[in-house]
């Protein structure tokens, strides 16, 4: 028989007693007032601590003597209720009223480490039994992620790095590699002193990158103004000039030394030319071949050394430029230089370009420019190659994905060192390693079992009693309340509560006491009572007695 059954019997009967004992009070009232002042029945009284302050006995009594201004009451305290819904089943009047709500995870922030399943006292919290572990086999051994793991379950032996400042060339090409700017090189620009260079090309070569631009210049006898002094012909590194005629001759058809005045004897620095015999004669082994002799005959009688020029063989050295410049500079105006320099097509200014220009020094360091064009500038303040410790992560890009030619970046190997791993005893499997990008390089896999599922709350298991959200039991905030369409305040309906105090006496919310009661008691007047012992029957509690 349910609940509901009972109760319609219980409230027949109690209306059938009542009926049978009114016939009988008010067919027996003058005996029972005439009773009542004899004292022939004992006074009747209310036990307070029997009393639910239900009101039951309210219409039981005719004579309005028993006294109950205000029925008890019985609330939810709000700010304790966890909504579990655990307390409804004492309430036999379905006068408990709660909205229960769900607990759910939040699979995109759950990290599955399982922190959570202790809270749960029902075991309804299923977390997969996932592990990190590293890839020690691609792994840096940087120690990045070391300081994320707050339970300090990552072993790594992190390797360092720093330049050797012995073989560096302060090239400074390892520094783009390094993208936590570590690097501190002090690099070295290199220039071409284009009014020094005299664009010979041989510079061009030298360069790997292929960064010196030169367009070399052509170097062309004249031979007019050539005094055939073959100064040119010893420097010429193509070998380019020879002697057509080596010597100085005169002509002694048209040589007239008594009518011409001598001027060639009178003009020569070293005394090279005599006149003998009506004729001037010169002496090849004082002879200079400075030219000056020939420009000042009146008759045209002295016929200077001739040099020949092969243009294919030319390396565009100038040697042949300057020292015929040099040489003539004191002989000027009249003896020009008699060397033509000039531009050949699509000639450009002699350049470093500083896009292609490594630093690397190769045009200093192996190679000696015969002109000093290329200039080296160093940085100012000028200071030694270096690995900034502060900003350095071990990550060895430097080395990975950058080779120095010379080897002066150096990888230290801890005396002591392991392959690197993560200690399952320590991890408590939150993730941080994995989840917050500790590895840069993604070398810290999550492991997930053969049979995964994704975390859940078993809802035939869970009470919904909030533990794994009040006591914070997820500290990423994964698990979450969800409150059903139409959610309501939990209360009592007081239409539907007989006041019975079961959901108190009966601990129907033991643990979080949130159920309270506001009790009245009933009294008894003695002087309106007339002991006709009718409440006693209807109180189902018994707490009325006879004094």
């Amino acid at each position: 028989m349910d609940f509901n059954e009972n109760k319609n019997r219980r409230d027949f009967i109690k209306g059938l007693s009542l009926l049978a004992m009114g016939g009988m009070v008010s067919s027996a009232l003058p005996f029972l007032v005439s009773c009542k002042k004899n004292g022939f029945y004992g006074a009747f009284k209310v036990i307070p601590s029997l009393c639910k302050g239900c009101g039951d006995c309210l219409p039981a009594c005719y004579y309005g003597a028993i006294d109950l201004p205000e029925l008890s009451k019985y609330f939810i305290e709000q700010n304790k209720c966890v909504e579990c819904g655990e307390c409804r089943s004492t309430c036999l009047d379905n006068a408990i009223k709660i909205s229960i709500p769900q607990y759910l995870i939040n699979r995109d922030v759950c990290r599955e480490c399982g922190q959570c399943v202790p809270v749960c006292e029902v075991q309804a919290i299923v977390i997969p039994d996932i592990s990190y572990t590293i890839d020690d086999v691609n792994c840096r051994n940087c120690g990045q992620c070391v300081p994320v793991c707050p339970e300090s379950a990552i072993d790594i032996s992190v390797k360092t790095y720093s330049i050797d400042q012995q073989t560096c060339i302060e090239c400074g090409r390892c520094v783009p590699f390094c993208s936590h700017d570590a690097l501190k090189i002090a690099v070295t620009n290199y220039s071409i002193s284009q009014p020094v260079c005299i664009e010979c090309g041989k510079c061009v070569p030298v360069c790997p990158e292929g960064a010196i631009s030169v367009s070399p210049k052509q170097y062309t006898l004249i031979p007019a103004d050539c005094v055939g002094c073959g100064e040119c012909i010893p420097v010429c590194e193509g070998n380019c000039f020879s002697y057509a005629v080596s010597q100085y001759s005169v002509n002694s058809v048209v040589c007239s030394p008594s009518s011409c005045g001598r001027p060639c004897e009178t003009i020569c620095p070293v005394n090279a030319i005599t006149i003998s015999s009506g004729d001037a004669h010169i002496n090849s082994s004082l002879c200079t071949k400075c030219g000056l002799c020939v420009k000042v005959c009146p008759n045209t009688a002295i016929t200077p050394a001739r040099v020949q020029q092969n243009v294919s063989t030319c390396t565009h050295c100038g040697k042949c430029f300057m020292v015929c410049t040099d040489i003539h500079q004191p002989l000027l105006p009249q003896i020009p230089c008699a060397i033509d320099k000039h531009n050949l097509p699509g000639w450009t200014a002699p350049v470093i370009n500083q896009d292609l220009c490594t630093h690397c020094g190769t045009c200093t360091d192996d190679f000696t420019c015969p002109d000093a064009a290329i200039i080296a500038t160093p940085p100012s303040p000028y200071y030694l190659p270096y690995i900034d410790t502060a900003n350095c992560v071990n990550c060895g890009d430097c080395v990975t994905l950058f080779h120095c030619q010379d080897n002066a970046i150096i990888q230290y190997v801890p005396s002591d060192f392991h392959n690197p791993l993560i200690n399952q005893s320590k991890c408590i499997k939150c993730g941080d390693c994995f989840t917050t990008n500790s590895c840069p390089y993604e070398h810290i896999d999550k492991n997930l079992p053969s049979n995964y599922q994704p975390a859940v709350i078993d809802t035939h298991l869970c009470t919904n009693c909030s533990k794994c959200v009040t006591q914070n039991s997820c500290q990423y905030g994964a698990i979450y309340k969800e409150e059903p369409s139409g959610h309501f305040v939990p209360f009592i309906d007081l239409n539907a509560c007989t006041r019975c105090g079961k959901c108190i006496d009966q601990h129907a919310c033991i643990e979080y006491n949130a159920i309270a009661a506001e009790l009245h008691v009933a009294t008894i007047d003695q002087n309106d009572c007339t002991n006709c012992g009718k409440c006693l029957y209807v109180c189902t509690y018994v707490a009325i007695v006879k004094k």
